[in-house]
């Protein structure tokens, strides 16, 4: 049996690598701003948490075999659920 590769599960694995790499911190940032601008302590809380994973992974030796790692396991999840689903209405079809 042949698969296909599924271009929205290549799409949203580089997605998900590419949003670990460049935008944590951004993402951390923009949680700062909303803080000022609504004062909601739970924002805060997340701009905090959010800081410290930017901050520990963007340190961290291993962040590109990471983002990679998890680029390729957000794939193989993303096209084995799509496969089972193909699988599934073929040999409900067939019956």
């Amino acid at each position: 049996m042949v698969q296909t590769i599924h271009k929205p599960a290549l799409i949203i694995s580089v997605l998900m690598a590419g949003y670990l790499k460049f935008m944590l911190l951004p993402t951390a940032n923009g949680a700062f701003e909303l803080y000022h601008l609504t004062h909601i302590d739970f924002i805060y809380h997340l701009y905090s948490a959010l800081k410290v994973i930017a901050v520990l992974f963007n340190g961290w030796a291993y962040q590109d075999v990471t983002c990679v790692f998890i680029a390729a396991l957000t794939f193989y999840i993303w096209q084995r659920r799509k496969n089972k689903k193909l699988i599934k209405n073929k040999v409900g079809s067939a019956v």
